[in-house]
């Protein structure tokens, strides 16, 4: 399923960490959801959560964070989703409320 919806949205009070959101525009819905900062290379990725991988089940929410530019392994949200929708909420707020820390 193609992730073929996607939107940017500025951190309030910041110009250097953004979050990205893409989903499907099919149900059931597959997401990728990345907070990225700025550096002098441009926009990188440095924390996404989803809930999709190679065997395309979908609804198993986590997140990989990136060190040095290389995607980890998955690790739980740290906070429990009921559905996709209420996943895709609480990620773009945990990640609103704590890029600082989520990028240092």
């Amino acid at each position: 399923m193609d992730k073929d919806r996607e939107s940017v949205h500025p951190i309030r009070g910041t110009e250097d960490a953004q979050i990205v959101y893409r989903r499907s525009s099919s149900r059931p819905v597959e997401y990728a959801i990345m907070l990225q900062s700025r550096s002098a290379n441009g926009w990188e990725t440095r924390i996404v959560a989803d809930n999709s991988h190679a065997d395309r089940h979908i609804d198993e929410h986590h997140c990989h964070r990136y060190l040095d530019g290389e995607k980890q392994p998955a690790e739980p949200l740290p906070f429990s989703a009921s559905d996709t929708n209420d996943a895709m909420a609480k990620i773009i707020e945990w990640f609103s409320e704590n890029w600082s820390e989520l990028i240092s």
